[in-house]
């Protein structure tokens, strides 16, 4: 199923979904990531400011639980390797959009994936975004900081999601940050899941996720 016609993820399914993910890879995706999360930290950003190993993984949980065919980091960063990584290992098909505000991260992050021999395709500035054309299955929004943050969630909505989208929210664990985010999303109809408990990290970094923001 193309990701243009995907549909609207039923809560549980998804939740189960991901439980079976986590279960059966996550152990095995943190073991592959972490010789280049700990290059990442030590070389290019700040641990407590990258975005956390157990996100990482849960990136890539969610690539596989959704069987997602474009993907988008919204904040490049170590996500932009992440993905890039996914798509070289489990998925050549993958689409991957790595966008920033920020020409000289940006770069920074294309460099580093290709320290790793992973594809320099699909990093733009925000500015440019008008030429993707595609829908994506997953979008980590990680991009800025509050309260600039989530003011880009519905230019995100509009332009970058299917009703099957799943929007991976980072740092939920700032509470004028996710009462931003939920105010923003007051009236909608959307599917919201908890993973704290899969995303916590040494600092109360957590992210949640959220589904079905248009349809």
């Amino acid at each position: 199923m193309s990701s243009q016609t995907k549909q609207k993820q039923n809560p549980i399914n998804l939740r189960q979904a991901l439980d079976k993910v986590m279960a059966s890879h996550a152990e095995q995706f943190r073991a592959e990531l972490l010789p280049a999360y700990e290059r990442y930290v030590d070389t290019v950003s700040e641990r407590d400011v990258a975005s956390s190993l157990e996100t990482s993984v849960m990136l890539m949980v969610l690539c596989k639980a959704l069987s997602a065919d474009t993907v988008m980091d919204l904040g490049s960063g170590f996500s932009s390797y992440v993905f890039r990584y996914y798509k070289q290992k489990y998925n050549p098909g993958l689409g991957v959009y790595s966008i920033d505000t920020d020409s000289y991260w940006l770069d920074m992050s294309r460099k580093f994936s290709g320290l790793h021999d992973l594809s320099p395709e699909g990093y733009m500035l925000w500015d440019d975004n008008t030429r993707i054309h595609d829908k994506c299955d997953l979008i980590f929004l990680d991009i800025q900081d509050y309260p600039r943050r989530q003011g880009y969630l519905p230019k995100v909505r509009e332009r970058f999601c299917h009703p099957g989208t799943a929007v991976l929210l980072d740092d939920m664990h700032w509470p004028r940050y996710s009462a931003a985010i939920y105010e923003t999303l007051s009236g909608r109809d959307y599917v919201h899941l908890n993973l704290k408990a899969q995303t916590l990290d040494q600092y109360g970094r957590f992210a949640n996720l959220i589904c079905g923001l248009t349809g």
